[in-house]
């Protein structure tokens, strides 16, 4: 049986891979960003292009550099 804190740490990943988008600035190097700091890269003329909107946790997981 599933405890409550197993059951809040499933949601919470799956929120936050909703909101996870892969942006590419001016220089091409892939960030990887929430959609809270997207109004960032707008604003500052960094964002040349959003690629895809991610629903994956995999793909995401093995770009990041542990």
């Amino acid at each position: 049986m599933l405890s409550f804190i197993q059951i809040l740490l499933f949601f919470l990943t799956f929120t936050l891979i909703e909101q996870t988008e892969i942006l590419i600035n001016k220089e091409g190097d892939e960030l990887i960003t929430s959609s809270l700091s997207k109004d960032l890269f707008i604003q500052n003329n960094n964002l040349l292009e959003k690629v895809r909107y991610r629903r994956n946790a995999k793909p995401i997981l093995d770009q990041l550099d542990w």
